[in-house]
């Protein structure tokens, strides 16, 4: 799980890196008033399980996606919200597994999808240079629908709960005031209270990269 956590901030880093690179070298100052007040946004993005979820499915998530709608009120300030999904699977070998009251011998597998539904604040550290770093912090819900199968038994269990997700990361455009390229870190934390299978507290990482359609 380190070396997971450490190649994907070396991913990120190395995306910022690049980019800010590329900046350094063709300076392409943008003016002030030249931004659009819309955007649409899809975004692929892998999954790192942490905090007690990765006590229950260990394995990084190469299955989510998420859309984003953004208003900006100037170059610099804008809100957003936001849908996603990110699913989560481990399957285990054959063993026994020890509960209270007994034990079960079998292939153990585990799955957790993640639907974030939230809205957020966003803001831009520059608004003259075209590669445009940024943090965000969104707040909402999150429904989550866990299952686990040992054998031929299995239990499932769904539920709405509160969540946040603070964001970082940075805007190039591919075609100005068309289209954006994306590439964002996010930390995502909420709370279940109903799922009897899953840690109460759960959390996972985000990477991903995206674009931007603007209008």
């Amino acid at each position: 799980m380190k070396v997971t956590y450490r190649l994907i901030f070396s991913l990120f880093i190395l995306c910022l890196t690049k980019t800010t690179e590329a900046q350094t070298y063709s300076y392409d100052p943008m003016p002030k008033t030249d931004y659009t007040n819309f955007s649409l946004g899809l975004t692929y993005h892998i999954g790192i399980p942490t905090f007690k979820l990765d006590e229950f499915v260990s394995k990084t998530s190469w299955r989510g996606w998420d859309f984003d709608l953004e208003y900006r009120f100037n170059p610099q300030v804008s809100v957003s919200g936001n849908f996603g999904w990110q699913n989560f699977f481990e399957q285990k070998d054959r063993a026994t597994y020890n509960f209270e009251g007994g034990a079960i011998t079998g292939v153990r597998v585990t799955e957790t999808h993640v639907w974030p539904l939230t809205v957020g604040a966003n803001y831009y550290f520059t608004d003259t240079f075209r590669a445009r770093p940024y943090a965000a912090f969104n707040v909402g819900a999150y429904a989550s629908q866990t299952s686990i199968e040992i054998g031929l038994l299995g239990e499932s269990s769904s539920d709405w709960s509160f969540g946040f997700n603070p964001e970082f990361g940075i805007v190039y455009p591919i075609t100005p005031n068309v289209m954006e390229l994306v590439v964002r870190l996010k930390y995502h934390r909420f709370f279940m209270e109903d799922v009897d299978i899953l840690p109460n507290r759960s959390a996972y990482w985000d990477l991903g990269i995206g674009i931007n359609i603007l209008d």
